[in-house]
């Protein structure tokens, strides 16, 4: 957070993929940093419900961070249209 508030980014944190769709509705964002496990509804649940919508925010940029590292899992993350998938190695 600390990190991203240092770049002059504005980060809200929510605590499951329910809350991102009831958030995404309520401001606007420029992206989604989305963890793939989360409680009540996953980051893959959640991202297939973004893109299922008929609005601008269908298309928005989507960053899954994952601490799985099968590659086989991360190729499965990027089918979702995430636009990239971050291993915490990467970072």
């Amino acid at each position: 957070m600390a990190t991203l508030e240092k770049f002059g980014h504005k980060p809200t944190v929510v605590e499951n993929g329910v809350q991102v769709l009831t958030q995404i509705d309520k401001d606007n964002y420029d992206l989604i940093l989305m963890d793939i496990r989360m409680p009540e509804m996953s980051g893959p649940e959640a991202t297939r419900a973004i893109r299922a919508r008929t609005n601008a925010l269908a298309k928005i940029l989507i960053i899954a961070l994952t601490a799985d590292a099968m590659e086989e899992y991360i190729q499965g993350y990027l089918v979702l249209i995430y636009h990239q998938c971050l291993h915490h190695n990467d970072i």
